[in-house]
């Protein structure tokens, strides 16, 4: 999930077949994935595996993902241009990591990108890119930097100001650890030297790191208990969670889940988590005040997911939060909230962002081809495209008693969702009831002749 402006949301997804799919959203129209259908946009990946999207500038979209090979692709767009990487033509920009492992990845300017990935060592590795260099990783030739952490855990990655990035991550011993880098210096964490800031939580559980501004971060995780906890850091002081005093947060969620966090100034923070039963969860933090879910008191904003399914935050304006969810159908979901209003998604009413059930009809036909004899036409329409339509049938033909010819057609719909098939006819035919029913939806359709 990327946002260029105020008025534009990017969404990546890879599919059950291995395919990155995108979908855009721009203000005063609605989403893509909504009027037409979600955009392949190529690649060949573990089915559900996290893409990673950035933004490093307003007319630009780098993505991310590590392959069934092991190695770390990418594809980039232009305003102007096409992905890179339609035709299944992602580049791979080299490592030999778990298939599928999270690659996080940051932008200090327009013209700089950093990878991390932990490795199948459980060392963390990085790769970088700045304007007029090669990726630094290719030919399989990315930096360890230290560590001794779960293979592909997670990494937390952020750059508080353009000349420094911190990395966190959750080690064996439930411990979190950081590694930092300042322009001009070495990685901290080289030689396995990485720092425990404290904590005692499930191994390889995600670190979520926010800055909401440029001389702090905010640490989250979803502890043993399944109460959210929180550590933070400010400049001149050190890491408030050292000696496991992590404070928790309260909340009654999967352990481990993973937390989503907006900072929409540098006097709060939006927390975000889906429970147990399927809700999303909320609390929120205002300078002056404390978290409102203290005292196990999130509060439900609806939906019914996939318990600690990850929730994707993203806040395109300072009184704008955009939240996004896969649902137990696959379909991604969304819930959206604006200063003075109150979260769309309420009472379960999160929106799919797809199209909406098909219409689909069909019409039907008696033909004689000649040479090739008689038969039934039924043209469809409306159906899901590129997709599987059952149709069955019952002709009644015969030049005397009538008899029944019966029988089912198994066929696939074009890409606009269309079919059509011809049903041979062993005789005169005098009626037909057909039944086609689209194997995506259910949706079945009914005509008779």
């Amino acid at each position: 999930m990327t946002s260029r402006s105020g008025g534009n949301l990017d969404l990546f997804t890879v599919g059950s077949d291995g395919v990155v799919y995108t979908t855009w959203w721009y203000a005063g129209n609605d989403w893509g994935a909504i009027t037409g259908d979600w955009r392949p946009i190529g690649g060949y990946f573990p089915a559900h595996a996290k893409v990673t999207a950035i933004s490093k500038s307003p007319n630009s979209i780098d993505l991310f993902v590590t392959g069934n090979d092991g190695r770390v692709y990418t594809s980039w767009w232009y305003e102007g241009q096409d992905w890179s990487g339609v035709e299944n033509n992602w580049r791979p920009i080299g490592g030999f990591f778990p298939a599928g492992a999270p690659v996080s990845v940051t932008s200090r300017n327009a013209g700089n990108l950093d990878a991390f990935v932990t490795g199948n060592d459980g060392r963390v590795y990085t790769s970088w890119w700045y304007a007029g260099s090669d990726w630094s990783g290719v030919n399989d030739n990315w930096r360890s930097i230290g560590g001794v952490f779960p293979a592909g855990a997670p990494v937390g990655a952020i750059t508080k100001t353009p000349n420094s990035i911190d990395l966190f991550i959750t080690g064996n011993d439930g411990r979190v650890y950081t590694s930092w880098w300042y322009e001009g210096q070495e990685w901290s964490g080289l030689n396995d030297n990485w720092r425990s800031i404290g904590g005692f939580f499930p191994a390889n559980a995600p670190v979520t790191p926010i800055t909401k501004s440029g001389n702090s971060i905010d640490l989250f995780i979803t502890g043993n208990d399944g109460r959210v906890y929180t550590s933070w850091w400010y400049a001149g002081s050190e890491w408030s969670g050292l000696n496991d005093s992590w404070r928790s947060i309260g909340g009654f969620f999967p352990v481990g889940a993973p937390v989503s966090v907006t900072s929409r100034n540098a006097g709060n923070l939006d927390a975000f988590v889906a429970g147990n039963d399927g809700r999303v969860y909320t609390s929120w933090w205002y300078a002056g005040s404390d978290w409102s879910g203290v005292n196990d008191n999130w509060r439900s904003i609806g939906g019914f997911f996939p318990a600690g399914t990850p929730v994707t935050a993203i806040t395109k304006s300072s009184n704008s939060i955009d939240l996004f969810i896969t649902g137990n159908d696959k379909k991604v979901y969304t819930s959206w909230w604006y200063e003075g209003q109150d979260w769309s998604g309420v009472n379960d009413n999160w929106r799919p962002i797809a199209p909406g059930v098909p219409q689909p009809s069909i019409s039907l036909e008696a033909i004689q081809v000649p040479g090739e004899g008689r038969f039934v036409e039924v043209t469809g329409r409306g159906f899901t495209h590129n997709n599987g339509v059952e149709v069955d049938y019952d002709l009644f033909v015969g030049a005397g008693p009538t008899t029944h010819q019966f029988g089912q057609d198994d066929l696939s719909t074009n890409g606009a969702g269309d079919f059509v098939d011809r049903i041979t006819v062993n005789s005169d035919i005098s009626g037909a009831n057909v039944q086609a029913k689209d194997l995506t939806s259910g949706v079945a359709v009914f005509a008779s002749l």
